[in-house]
């Protein structure tokens, strides 16, 4: 285990809101220090104000982050099926994107209206929608998760 002997300060930015529960408002409304344990990588920030210092708790090291991020990444559910929903002569595709967001293609600006684009989306089965909903849940966490 480590004992975080060693840090070093890896990004200040202006004060972000209070890091520890023990709060230390005279710490308050300079900066937000992000300090990096340089053995084992784990995190931790301290809010700084003059000679007034809050400090919050270690978080998890490195490699806990990076195991989380591999697990948030596994647990992305697959996409959808392309559905080709058709009206008329006109045909068009619902997929879902690397990102978990739905696209349609012919997409508005190559002819498809706004309202038509609704009407598209109106049409959707809902067993699909929530399958592309849970994919870009699934995205936002492991982007979250990112160490």
């Amino acid at each position: 285990m480590c004992n975080h002997a060693e840090s070093k300060t890896i990004r200040t930015r202006c004060f972000a809101g209070p890091v520890s529960r023990d709060e230390n408002r005279a710490a308050h409304g300079n900066v937000t220090n992000t300090d990096e344990c340089v053995r084992c990588g784990a995190r931790r920030e301290q809010n700084i104000n003059g000679h007034h210092v809050e400090t919050g708790p270690w978080g998890p090291s490195l490699a806990e982050r990076q195991a989380a991020h591999r697990a948030a990444v596994r647990a992305i559910p697959a996409a959808p099926t392309p559905l080709t929903l058709r009206s008329g002569e006109r045909a068009v595709t619902a997929s879902v994107d690397a990102e978990g967001y739905i696209v349609l293609e012919p997409s508005w600006d190559a002819g498809l209206s706004r309202d038509d684009e609704r009407g598209v989306l109106a049409a959707l089965p809902r067993s699909w929608v929530s399958a592309a909903q849970a994919r870009r849940r699934g995205v936002v966490a492991a982007a979250e998760a990112q160490p």
